[in-house]
């Protein structure tokens, strides 16, 4: 490294008027390229050391290295994790895609219990390797907690985040054969994008499975509904997600081809990793873990509402029952007291 490239430092942030500055970034043209390797090897470390030569607040060196140096100890592997409910293929998917023999749940056995990338070869795209991440499934049941699942893949990727390895996208599957979007299932989606953050909805490939040849118009509304409406995965923003189909009977080539879209995808941080992370946050103070918990207290809200109605409609009933019973022995009563009164003039009359 010459004279040349301490030009080019001074310069790139206009500071050549700074004669201490660019005699020590002289200096550090002429180091020996060993130097240059380990400041790239620790590149927060050499932020702080740069700072102090250069006495500039506002040079972010960590960047600068990076973007001369490309990311310090990112892998070059790319990740793509696999997310939706239970039961709707993840596994199969991954297993059909690479070859490999993962536990397949049916949705009440739940075959994927932690996110896990164990057992899962990647796949290779000339010289890019992509790596799929199996994730446990979302209950898309009405009284299910949906926390446990969430706070997992967060950890997870707060774990990635910390140690330099991003990943590049979701793939989100679901069933085509599922009826339209409930609230429920709208609210575990809102809660994915608040994973994801609107910024990476880009990222993000829809796939519904168990398409027939003979699909009719209303499978087609409904996926377009479910990419589209703000509610599931439709975006005010410009990034939207992607869909993609998968017939019933799908082979390697089909889910292969599917996965070759991130191979050009480069990594991102989450919106989730930037709170938990960078902002020092727990899950349930993440806006995905606001929603999933106010979800749930509106349900336990709502089912206490509910039984306060059904007890207060129990205890009509019982009114009205207990009411009638009165009337009935009244009249019971009544008939007796006249029987009693006849067959008293009878025996006078004698």
């Amino acid at each position: 490294m010459g004279l040349g490239f301490g030009n080019f430092i001074c310069n790139l942030f206009g500071i050549d008027n700074w004669p201490s500055v660019k005699r020590s970034a002289l200096v550090l043209s002429h180091a020996p390229k060993a130097t240059w390797v380990a400041l790239q090897a620790q590149t927060q470390h050499c932020s702080s050391v740069f700072y102090q030569l250069f006495s500039a607040p506002h040079i972010d060196m960590s960047r600068f290295l990076t973007s001369i140096f490309g990311s310090s100890g990112e892998s070059k592997v790319k990740t793509v994790l696999i997310c939706g409910e239970s039961g709707v293929g993840k596994s199969h998917f991954i297993n059909t895609a690479v070859g490999a023999n993962l536990l397949v749940g049916d949705g009440h056995d739940l075959g994927t219990r932690n996110v896990t990338d164990q057992g899962i070869p990647p796949l290779r795209y000339g010289d890019i390797s992509i790596q799929l991440v199996d994730t446990p499934g979302f209950q898309n049941t009405r009284d299910t907690n949906e926390i446990p699942v969430f706070s997992d893949i967060a950890r997870w990727l707060a774990e990635r985040y910390r140690a330099n390895q991003r990943i590049v996208g979701f793939i989100y599957l679901r069933s085509i054969h599922n009826p339209k979007v409930l609230r429920h299932e709208a609210q575990i989606i809102q809660a994915f994008k608040d994973l994801c953050g609107e910024d990476h909805l880009d990222h993000v490939v829809f796939v519904t499975n168990r398409w027939q040849p003979d699909s009719d118009e209303q499978e087609e509304r409904r996926e377009q509904n479910t990419i589209t409406d703000v509610r599931k995965f439709g975006s005010a923003g410009i990034k939207r997600v992607q869909a993609r189909r998968l017939r019933n009977k799908y082979g390697n080539w089909d889910a292969q081809e599917i996965v070759r879209l991130f191979a050009t995808y480069t990594p991102v941080t989450l919106q989730i990793q930037h709170e938990i992370v960078d902002n020092h946050k727990s899950f349930g103070e993440t806006k995905a873990g606001r929603r999933l918990e106010a979800d749930i207290r509106e349900r336990i809200e709502g089912n206490e509402r509910n039984n306060a109605a059904r007890r207060m409609e129990v205890a009509h009933l019982q009114k009205e029952e207990e009411q009638s019973l009165w009337a009935w022995i009244a009249g019971i009563f009544a008939l007796m007291t006249n029987i009693t009164a006849i067959f008293t003039l009878s025996r006078g009359r004698r």
